[in-house]
This record gives structure tokens, sequence and C-alpha cells, in this order.
């Protein structure tokens, strides 16, 4: 990942893998415990690399690669809907319940956020300048949010979940 890079949905639109290389590794350093994640994955694992934090952290996301096999259709349906609007809708305060519905700790926004969910991602930046959102990590293509009150900071320096909760 320091080096790689892939193209999807096709060649004009390149994510340079180092940039999510370097959150990964604040994340796994950083963060302990269950603390839920949220990232797109409204594309698959396999070639676009969705839940790609939460599949290589231990994090939990809001959807897993394979949810439809392991959960009743009727809660995959509901909770999928929630999790696409949570990207999709302008209004922050409805933004804010659904957080606090699916317990979220964490907010990222890499490359294939800002290329799926532009708009999610100025109003996730527009929540920040509120003070809804802290961040916690950036670089120059990913920015890691804290939902205040979720996580505590421990004395050295770790996040674990336990604030809000």
């Amino acid at each position: 990942m320091r080096e790689g890079s892939y193209a999807w949905p096709d060649f004009n639109n390149v994510f340079e893998l180092r940039y999510e290389w370097e959150a990964l590794q604040w994340l796994l350093k950083h963060v302990r415990g269950n603390a839920v994640i949220l990232e797109s994955s409204e594309v698959e694992y396999y070639r676009a690399w969705g839940t790609r934090m939460a599949s290589n952290t231990g994090l939990s996301g809001l959807k897993g690669m394979h949810e439809q096999e392991q959960r009743y259709p009727e809660d995959v349906g509901y909770r999928d809907g929630l999790h696409r609007e949570l990207w999709q809708t302008p209004d922050i305060a409805r933004t804010q319940q659904i957080i606090d519905e699916l317990h979220i700790d964490l907010v990222y926004v890499g490359q294939l956020e800002r290329f799926l969910h532009p708009d999610g991602v100025r109003k996730f930046e527009e929540m920040a300048a509120q003070g809804l959102l802290t961040p916690l990590f950036q670089n120059e293509r990913v920015t890691i949010y804290a939902v205040p009150g979720r996580l505590e900071q421990q004395a050295d320096g770790v996040f674990t979940p336990g604030g809000g909760a």
C-alpha cells in the first residue's frame, strides 16, 4: 500500500494507497476496542475496496462483505438504508440522529468517499467546523473524525469506545 495504486471505476480515477496506508497505520496504533467506523461500503470490497478500514483494522463497520449471508434481509436492508442516508442527506440533524442510532464512533473520509460522496464529505467538513465532529487524523487525502463524547483518550494517547455509548 505504501507504493501501490488502483484505478476505479475506470483509469480516469486513480487512488494512491499511501494515503490510506497512513490512515490505516494511525488507526491500528491509536484506536483500541470495538469502535464503530463509518466509511463508504456502497461498492464491493474486492475490486473497489469498500469497507477497507473495518476489514483491515478489526474495527466494526456498518456493513460487512457478506452481510446478506449472516443476517436477516430486513435487518440488512434497514441498516443499508441508514448507511446510504448518512452519506446522502444534507440534513445535519438527521445525520446526527443516524450516527447516534448506529453508535458510530469514527467517520472515515478517504479517496473513495470523496469520489462517491462529495456532498456527504462537505457535510462532514461542515459538521467539524461546527464542533459536531472532531478531526483526529488528517493527511492530503484522508480525514478521520471522532464523534464527540463517543471515544475516551487514555493516558497513553490511545482512543477507546466508552464516552457516550
